[in-house]
């Protein structure tokens, strides 16, 4: 089934494919506890219930001095608290299910991977082009500003120390382009000047 999909499917596809099977046994078995535990609260609350009016009925029979009522017959939950704790041990042992899944399909999700890999590569060269001309980019703007600022900081009348052209990032590189200005980080803001504290 996985090489048969292998050109159809990611990878998080292709592992829930191996555990399909697991997977709905997990789905069953938690489904299930989940109707025995609300049976569970229901006979519980009936029981208490049951017990309440009893209470209130001997009560009632003390003050009038009558016999009180026999004690109510309680509905017995061991069989429900008995169905929680297999579900639980079932549950627990389909960790050795799935690992014995993945493990049985090893050799076809490699075969997987190298059916698209070839695609995967031929994106990430493309993206890199891309970057890398992004960068180019990025490098260009970084220079032209750099040398504006600095004849700014730098004419023919005053200098600037700790100018804007000293404070700004280092050149852009793949790294930060990616990282920084795929989220709105200005690369080329010079950084804010120190704070002076008092004293200084």
């Amino acid at each position: 089934m996985v090489s048969e999909l292998a050109s159809q499917m990611g990878a998080d596809e292709t592992r829930a494919e191996i555990l399909k099977a697991v997977n709905a046994r997990r789905t069953e078995l938690r489904e299930a506890a989940a109707t025995a535990r609300a049976d569970l609260a229901a006979l519980q609350a009936e029981n208490e219930q049951k017990r309440t009016e009893w209470e209130n009925a001997a009560a009632q029979a003390r003050q009038s001095l009558q016999p009180a009522p026999e004690p109510p017959q309680l509905e017995d939950g061991h069989r429900l608290q008995e169905l929680l704790l297999h579900i639980r041990n079932e549950e627990a042992g389909l960790y050795r299910a799935e690992r014995e899944a993945l493990a049985g399909a090893a050799v076809k999700v490699e075969e997987a991977w190298q059916a698209q890999r070839a695609t995967l590569d031929a994106q990430a060269a493309d993206l890199a082009t891309k970057v890398d001309t992004l960068v180019g980019q990025y490098a260009e703007w970084y220079a032209l500003l750099h040398e504006c600022r600095a004849a700014v900081e730098n004419d023919s009348n005053s200098q600037i120390l700790n100018g804007p052209s000293t404070r700004m990032r280092a050149r852009p590189d793949r790294a930060n382009v990616v990282t920084l200005a795929a989220n709105g980080v200005d690369l080329l803001k010079p950084t804010p000047l120190p704070v002076k504290t008092a004293g200084w």
